[in-house]
């Protein structure tokens, strides 16, 4: 099993800022989104006030920065989810610290909870999305 599906959650990923300095932060939480760091934080990290990434985030994301954080770890997430991983697993990879948290975040964005977007009512969404519902196999008793 594949850790990331190439195509599953490119269609929910969220918009690249073009400022170098806002690009630097998007990607490393692209690379790692478990990354918790605050706008000051990383403003000390990449050369700009925390104030300046908001607004950079706003204009050139078209979202503020804390609801890019959630979407690009939910695009993160559906690949996941994709390639069958277990939602307390995705929950944690993605940073969220419960299971319930990932969640209510993917129901906020998503509009549903992760079994039904990969449940069989949501089959050719998910596959339109490019987002293949893992198939188990199923087990012999």
């Amino acid at each position: 099993m594949g850790r990331d599906a190439p195509a599953a959650g490119a269609a929910l990923a969220p918009p690249m800022p073009r400022d170098e300095r806002a690009r630097a932060l998007a990607e490393a939480l692209v690379a790692d989104p478990t990354d918790g760091r605050s706008l000051d934080a990383w403003g000390r990290a990449v050369g700009a006030s925390g104030r300046t990434l908001a607004r950079l985030f706003v204009a050139e994301a078209g979202m503020p920065f804390a609801r890019w954080r959630t979407n690009a770890r939910l695009a993160r997430g559906l690949r996941l989810l994709a390639n069958g991983h277990a939602i307390g697993r995705v929950a944690h990879e993605v940073g969220y610290t419960s299971s319930s948290a990932f969640v209510a975040a993917f129901r906020r964005e998503i509009g549903t909870t992760p079994s039904r977007y990969f449940g069989a009512g949501t089959a050719d969404r998910a596959r339109s999305e490019g987002l293949e519902p893992h198939r188990r196999t199923p087990r012999h008793v």
